[in-house]
C-alpha cells in the first residue's frame, strides 16, 4: 500500500511537471529570419534583436501568443494571420436582413436560426425566410425548411426590443443529415445589423515593432506596447487594437472591420496614436478613443466639496458631486469609482471620423471660518488632476512693545503687524497671545474686525496694551485662531509666529532711591517740621496772652473813668 501512494505521488509530481512544461513552452526565434511554415500552432517569442519577417497567409491556432520582445521586429508584408474559432455575435436593429451563401449546397433542408438567448413575446419578433414568415417567435431558436438550390437564402428579422436582438449562429440541416453552420462574420449583410466580435482567437503582444503593410488579419488581440505600424492592412474581428501608455500606433489606409467593443482602438492613458485615412467599422463604434485609468481629483484639503461638470464621454448628463477625503496615498477623490467606463474617456474619433475631446471643469470649495473658498479648474485628458483651494495665509510679522522697562500690572501699549501673503481673502481674523505656554493678560483676544475682510497682500498694524504681574524680564508672542472648517491645515493657513523683544518689569518700589531712606528722610522732616509748628505756636500763645491782660487792665481804667463821667452827667441832669 506504501509502495502504491510513493509510485502514484511520484505520476503526479511527474504529470504536474508535463503539463507545467507544456504551458510554458514557447518557441523562440532569436536569430532574423523568414517564417516558413503555414501554421503557428504554440506560443512564439521574437527576441534578441531579431526580425522575424511573415510574407505568405499563416492559419495561428486558438489561444496562441505571439511576443515580441523590445529592439526585436515582427513584420508581417503581403501575407496574413487567421486565427481559427473565432467567436461572434449578430447584433439585430428592429428591422433586418442578412444573406447566406448556399452556391456549395442542394437539395432540401431546414435552417435555423440560433438566438444567443431565449426570446419571449413582448419583443414581437418576426421572421421571414423565402416567403415563409414565422410571427411572434419565442425560445432559443426558429426552424425553416428551405430550398438549398438557390445561391443563397435571406433571412429577415422584426422585432420591437429596446436594444439589439443578438444571433449566435446559422445552421442548415440538409437532406442527407449533413449540419453546415454560419458563423455571423461568415453571412452577407444587407441592412440593419452588425457583427459583434466576442473574443479574440490569438494574441499579438508587440513590446519592440510589429510592421504589417499590404497584408490581412483576422481574430487578433493586437497590443502595442512598443511601436505598431500598419498600412494598406485589412484587419477583421481584430479590434479593438490596444495602445498601451508606453506604446505607439500609426495607422493608414487601413480598414478595421467588426470590433468586440464599442471602439476600434484604446489608446491608454498617454499612448499615441497617429490615425490617417483609413474606414473603420463605423456606427455607433469610434474609430479610437483614448481612456485612462482612473479619474482621480487631488486637493490639498479633507472634507472638500469636489464637483465634475461634464466630465468624460456623455459630458451633457454628467455632473457628479463628491467629498474630498484622506485616501492614505493621496487627498481627494476618485471619479472612476463605481462608475462606468464612459468617465474615463478622454478623447475620441466617432464613427463619421469627428474629433470631439473632454471639455470638463473642476470645482473645489471648502467653507470656513474665514468664509468660502473656491477653486475651479479645467481637466487634463490625464488620471490624475490637481485642484487645489487657494486659501489665505496671515502671518504675524512683528510684536513691537512701545517700551522696554514697564512696571508690572501697568498697561503697556504693544503692536501687532499682520499680513495675508495667501491667494485668498480672510473675513476676520482673530488672534491671541501667549507668555511661554500661558496665556498673555490683552483683556481676551486681539480682533481685527474693526479693521474689516483682509485681502489678499494686505498688511495691518493692530495696537493693544499687555500687562504682565511678575516683576522679570518677559516676551509676549501672538498667533492666528485656526478657523472652523480648516482645524487640521493650520500649516496651510499661517506660519510660525515670532515673539516680541524682551521688556523689563519691575515693581513701583524699585524705582529712584531705596525706599526706606526716603521714608526716614520724609519722617525726619515731618517730625521736626511738626516740633517747629508747635513750639511756634506755643511762643504766639504767650504773646498773646501776656497782650490781653495788658490790654484788659487798660480797658477797665477807661471805663472806670467813663462810667464816671456818665455818672457826673446824670447827676448834672438831675440838679438842674
Amino acid at each position: 500500500m506504501q509502495k502504491r501512494r510513493i509510485a502514484a505521488l511520484i505520476m503526479l509530481i511527474v504529470l504536474s511537471v508535463s503539463s507545467f512544461s507544456t504551458m510554458t513552452s514557447a518557441e523562440e526565434i532569436s536569430e532574423s529570419s523568414i517564417y516558413a511554415s503555414s501554421t503557428i500552432s504554440e506560443d512564439m517569442v521574437v527576441t534578441n534583436g531579431a526580425t522575424l519577417t511573415i510574407d505568405q497567409e499563416v492559419t495561428v491556432s486558438q489561444g496562441v501568443t505571439i511576443t515580441v520582445d523590445a529592439g526585436s521586429r515582427l513584420e508581417l508584408v503581403n501575407g496574413g494571420l487567421t486565427g481559427e474559432d473565432v467567436n461572434s455575435h449578430l447584433q439585430l436593429y428592429t428591422n433586418s436582413s442578412v444573406s447566406l451563401d448556399t452556391s456549395a449546397i442542394s437539395g432540401m433542408g431546414t435552417l435555423r436560426v440560433i438566438f444567443v438567448s431565449a426570446v419571449n413575446e413582448t419583443i414581437s419578433v418576426n421572421a421571414t425566410v423565402q416567403n415563409d414568415t414565422e410571427t411572434s417567435i419565442t425560445g432559443d431558436y426558429v426552424d425553416f425548411d428551405v430550398d438549398l438550390s438557390e445561391s443563397s437564402i435571406d433571412v429577415d428579422i422584426t422585432h420591437i426590443a429596446p436594444f439589439y436582438l443578438t444571433v449566435d449562429k446559422f445552421q442548415i440541416l440538409t437532406d442527407n443529415s449533413e449540419i453546415i453552420y454560419f458563423q455571423p462574420h461568415e453571412v452577407t449583410i444587407n441592412f440593419g445589423a452588425f457583427q459583434q466580435w466576442m473574443e479574440s482567437s490569438f494574441t499579438v503582444n508587440n513590446n519592440g515593432m510589429f510592421w504589417v503593410a499590404d497584408s490581412t488579419i483576422f481574430g487578433a488581440q493586437i497590443d502595442c506596447n512598443g511601436v505598431c505600424q500598419i498600412v494598406s492592412t485589412s484587419l477583421s474581428a481584430s479590434a479593438p487594437l490596444e495602445v498601451l501608455t508606453g506604446g505607439e500606433l500609426t495607422i493608414s489606409d487601413s480598414s478595421i472591420i467588426g470590433s468586440r467593443t464599442d471602439e476600434d482602438i484604446i489608446v491608454r492613458d498617454q499612448g499615441v496614436i497617429n490615425y490617417d485615412n483609413n474606414q473603420g467599422t463605423g456606427g455607433m463604434v469610434d474609430n479610437w478613443i483614448r481612456l485612462v485609468s482612473e479619474r482621480i481629483v487631488k486637493t490639498n484639503i479633507a472634507g472638500a466639496e469636489i464637483k465634475a461638470n461634464g466630465l468624460g464621454y456623455y459630458p451633457a448628463s454628467n455632473q457628479k458631486v463628491l467629498i474630498s477625503s484622506d485616501n492614505g496615498d493621496y487627498t481627494g477623490a476618485s471619479f472612476s469609482d463605481n462608475t462606468g467606463d464612459w468617465v474615463r474617456i478622454v478623447e475620441w474619433q466617432d464613427g463619421d471620423g469627428v474629433y470631439s475631446s473632454e471639455e470638463a471643469t473642476i470645482e473645489v470649495k471648502v467653507s470656513s471660518g474665514w468664509g468660502e473658498f473656491t477653486t475651479q479648474v479645467s481637466t487634463t485628458p490625464n488620471s490624475v488632476m490637481w485642484a487645489n483651494v487657494s486659501l489665505p495665509i496671515i502671518v504675524v510679522d512683528a510684536i513691537t512693545p512701545s517700551k522696554s522697562v514697564a512696571e508690572v500690572n501697568k498697561p503697556l501699549g504693544v503692536n501687532l503687524s499682520i499680513s495675508n501673503v495667501g491667494d485668498a481673502e480672510a473675513i476676520n481674523p482673530v488672534f491671541e497671545c501667549y507668555v511661554g505656554n500661558d496665556s498673555a493678560d490683552i483683556g481676551g483676544y486681539i480682533q481685527s474686525s474693526f479693521y474689516g475682510t483682509m485681502k489678499p497682500g494686505e498688511s495691518l498694524e493692530i495696537p493693544f496694551t499687555w500687562r504682565f504681574q511678575y516683576p522679570e524680564d518677559a516676551q509676549i508672542s501672538c498667533s492666528v485662531l485656526t478657523p472652523s472648517g480648516l482645524e487640521d491645515y493650520v500649516d496651510l493657513i499661517t506660519t510660525e509666529s515670532p515673539t516680541s523683544s524682551i521688556v523689563s518689569f519691575s515693581s513701583p518700589e524699585e524705582e529712584g532711591s531705596t525706599p526706606w531712606i526716603a521714608f526716614l528722610i520724609a519722617g525726619g522732616a515731618l517730625v521736626i517740621g511738626l516740633a517747629l509748628v508747635a513750639r511756634s505756636q506755643k511762643i504766639d500763645e504767650k504773646e498773646y496772652t501776656q497782650g490781653i491782660t495788658e490790654s484788659e487792665g487798660t480797658n477797665l481804667e477807661e471805663d472806670d473813668d467813663s462810667a464816671k463821667e456818665v455818672d457826673g452827667s446824670v447827676e448834672e441832669d438831675d440838679s438842674e
